[in-house]
C-alpha cells in the first residue's frame, strides 16, 4: 500500500515538476516575459524546491516522512492555484510555493523507493520515476487540449483536487527508517572517499536535472519557432514526446536494469543525449515540416538517454548515505533545474537564437559524463584498501 501511495503521488509530481514548459508560451504572453524572464520563472521554482529540499530529511526526522511529504503535496496545489492569478508578483509566488512543495515530496519518495526494495533500488527508482515520467508526459496533451477549449485554468484547478486528496493519506502513511549501511561505520581514510564520493554524486544529480529541465522546458517553444511559418502544428507534441521519451526508458529501467548494467545504461543514455543534441542544432537549417520532425525524434531519443540517469544515480546515493545525507544530494536536482534553463533563456536573448541555448547544454552533457566517470570510480575504491594503502 506503501509503495502504491509513492507511485500514484508521483503521477502529480511529475505534473508539478514540469508545469512551466508547456503553460510558458501562455504565461510569457500572459506577463510580457523576455525568454530571459521565462527562464527565470524556472529558477523561482526551483529555487523554492532546492531549499525545501536541503532541509527535507531534517524536516522528516522532526514529524515524520509520510507528514513532510503530505506538507508538500499541500503546497504544490496551493501554489498552482496561485499560479492561474493574473498578477504576475502573485503567480510567482505560487511557482515558489510549488517548488517548496516538490522539495519537501522528490527526495524523500526517491529515497523510500529505493530502501523499499534494496536489492534492485535502480530497477525501483525507474518504476517511481515512470510514474513520474507518466505525469510529465500527460501534462503537455491535457495543456494542448485546455489551451483550445480555452479552460487551462480549469486544467489546473483539477490537478489542484488531485493534490489535495493525497495529503491525508501521506499523512498516515508509515515509511521505512534508513537501512544499515556497513560503510557508514567505516572511518580514516574510508570517510574522506565516501564524503568526496558524496560531492560528485550531487553535482551529478543537479547537472543531469539541469539537463532535463531545459529541454523539457525549452524544446516546444523552439519547435514553435521553427515551424511559424508553416501550418505545422505538430510542435504542441514536443515535450509529450520528450517525456514519453523518459517515461518509456524508466519503464525498460524498472523491468530490467539490474546492479550489474547500471553504469553501461547510465553511459550509453549519455550519448544517445549527445547525438539528440546534435540533431537539435541541426534541425533549424531544414525549416518547416522536416525541421519539426527532425525536433520530434530528438526529443525522442533525447528523453530515451536521459531514463536511466537519475534512477542509477541516486540508487548509488542511497545505497551508500542516509537519509540525512542522501537527501540534500537529491535536492541539489533543484539547483541544477533553476539555472540551466535560465541559461538558455539568457544565452537565447542575448544571441537572438534559441538553438544556440541549446548549445550550451552540449557543454553540460560532457561535464555530466566526466563526473559520472568520477563518481563510479569513487565507488569502485576498497576501504579497507584505503585505510591501508601500500
Amino acid at each position: 500500500m506503501t509503495r502504491t501511495l509513492l507511485y500514484s503521488g508521483f503521477v502529480l509530481t511529475g505534473i508539478v515538476n514540469t508545469v512551466l514548459g508547456p503553460v510558458l508560451p501562455w504565461l510569457a504572453a500572459r506577463w510580457s516575459l523576455s525568454d530571459a524572464a521565462a527562464g527565470s520563472l524556472f529558477t523561482v521554482q526551483f529555487a523554492g524546491s532546492l531549499t525545501a529540499g536541503a532541509l527535507s530529511g531534517l524536516i522528516a526526522s522532526r514529524i515524520g516522512v509520510g507528514r513532510t511529504m503530505a506538507l508538500g503535496y499541500a503546497l504544490m496545489g496551493l501554489g498552482l492555484m496561485t499560479m492561474t492569478a493574473s498578477a504576475k508578483a502573485v503567480g510567482i509566488g505560487g511557482i515558489a510555493a510549488a517548488g517548496v512543495g516538490l522539495g519537501c515530496v522528490i527526495p524523500l519518495t526517491n529515497l523510500m523507493a529505493a530502501r523499499l526494495t534494496p536489492a534492485r533500488a535502480a530497477g525501483a527508482l525507474g518504476a517511481v520515476n515512470l510514474c513520474w515520467g507518466l505525469g510529465a508526459a500527460l501534462w503537455p496533451l491535457i495543456v494542448a487540449t485546455s489551451v483550445r477549449r480555452s479552460s487551462l485554468a480549469t486544467a489546473i484547478v483539477v490537478v489542484c483536487i488531485l493534490l489535495f486528496a493525497t495529503i491525508v493519506p501521506f499523512a498516515r502513511a508509515v515509511f521505512p527508517a534508513d537501512a544499515p549501511n556497513p560503510e557508514h561505520d567505516q572511518a580514516g581514510r574510508a570517510v574522506s572517499v565516501s564524503l568526496t564520493g558524496l560531492a560528485v554524486s550531487g553535482a551529478c544529480i543537479a547537472l543531469y536535472s539541469g539537463v532535463e529541465s531545459a529541454i523539457g522546458g525549452w524544446v516546444t517553444e523552439y519547435a514553435r519557432r521553427i515551424a511559424i511559418e508553416a501550418t505545422d502544428d505538430r510542435w504542441e507534441l514536443a515535450a509529450s514526446i520528450f517525456w514519453g521519451g523518459v517515461t518509456g526508458g524508466r519503464a525498460v529501467v524498472a523491468m530490467w536494469l539490474t546492479r550489474r548494467w547500471e553504469t553501461p545504461a547510465m553511459f550509453g543514455g549519455l550519448g544517445a543525449v549527445a547525438s539528440a543534441i546534435a540533431m537539435l542544432l541541426a534541425a533549424p537549417a531544414l525549416r518547416e515540416g522536416p525541421g519539426v520532425s527532425m525536433v520530434l525524434a530528438a526529443a525522442l531519443l533525447c528523453g530515451a538517454g536521459l531514463s536511466p540517469i537519475f534512477p542509477v544515480t541516486v540508487a548509488a546515493v542511497a545505497r551508500q548515505f542516509p537519509t540525512r545525507l542522501a537527501g540534500p544530494m537529491v535536492a541539489l536536482g533543484s539547483l541544477g533545474a533553476g539555472v540551466l534553463p535560465w541559461v538558455v533563456g539568457a544565452i537565447s536573448d542575448r544571441r537572438g537564437s534559441l538553438a544556440i541555448g541549446f548549445a550550451a547544454l552540449a557543454v553540460f552533457v560532457v561535464a555530466l559524463a566526466a563526473l559520472q566517470a568520477q563518481r563510479v570510480g569513487i565507488f569502485r575504491l576498497k576501504p579497507e584498501a584505503t585505510r591501508n594503502p601500500r
